[in-house]
Formats: structure tokens, C-alpha cells, sequence
């Protein structure tokens, strides 16, 4: 019972993180579109878009906005959790590859705590919807462990 209260609290804490780091991506992006920040690129606007669509629930969009955060642009840094958060949204949608990228994070902890259960489960996910790679990678996870 206390271990599924400090691991609910502990989920809410990491939202509420998730949410204050969205706030300043989005008061970025509001510059960024408005045109109001200095030296912001195509690249910027494209991303900030993106990020628009996949605030509004775009599962496709959710998955580009975990590839924006994985790798970073001009303006916007990249930021695991955040990329992380994003491809979680994602992936519970339905997107195959942001499910076979969130595993991937799982498996090198990046933007997540390493879990190879979990890894495993979004590997499957993919699998199950096609993706050749994540069949690949579950192949591996099986065979060497």
C-alpha cells in the first residue's frame, strides 16, 4: 500500500516537472511563432508546430515532438524527459514507432529509468504493429536475454 502511494507521488511529482519544463518549451515557442525571438530558424517555427498539434492530441505529432526533444533545435535543447513524455503519449495512442523508440529509451535509459521489462513490453507493442525493427529487437532481447 505505501509503496503504490510513494510510487503514485512520485509519478505526479515527474508530471508536474514534465509540465513546468512544457511551460517554458511553449513560452519559447510562443516568441518563436510570434516572431518575437531573435535568430529563431525555419527549423524553430517547424518544431514549435509540431509541438502545437501534438499539445492538441496529434498522436503522430506527439511522436515528432519526442523526436524534436530527443535530438534538440536551433532554439529548443534537447531534453530527454521531455522526449520521453512525449513518445509515452504516443506510444498509449497507438504510434508503432514512437512505442519502438520509447522502448529503446527504456533499454539505454535515456529520458526514463532503465527498465528492460518495459522496454520489452513497448518493443512488443511495436512488433505487433509491424515494425520490422522492433521484431528484430525482440528477437535479440529473447535470444541473448
Amino acid at each position: 500500500m505505501m509503496q503504490r502511494f510513494l510510487r503514485n507521488a512520485g509519478l505526479l511529482l515527474a508530471l508536474c516537472f514534465h509540465a513546468a519544463v512544457a511551460m517554458a518549451a511553449n513560452a519559447s515557442c510562443d516568441a518563436i511563432l510570434a516572431g518575437t525571438l531573435k535568430n529563431s530558424s525555419m527549423l524553430d517555427r517547424a518544431a514549435c508546430h509540431i509541438i502545437a498539434k501534438a499539445e492538441a492530441g496529434d498522436a503522430e505529432a506527439q511522436y515528432e515532438a519526442g523526436l524534436v526533444y530527443s535530438w534538440g533545435v536551433d532554439a529548443l535543447q534537447a531534453d530527454p524527459d521531455v522526449a520521453a513524455a512525449w513518445l509515452m503519449k504516443a506510444a498509449e495512442a497507438g504510434q508503432p514507432e514512437a512505442a519502438y523508440r520509447l522502448a529503446a529509451f527504456y533499454v539505454d535509459g535515456y529520458g526514463v529509468k532503465q527498465n528492460m521489462e518495459a522496454a520489452y513490453r513497448w518493443f512488443e507493442t511495436a512488433a505487433n504493429a509491424g515494425s520490422s525493427m522492433a521484431m528484430f529487437e525482440l528477437g535479440g532481447m529473447l535470444e541473448y536475454g
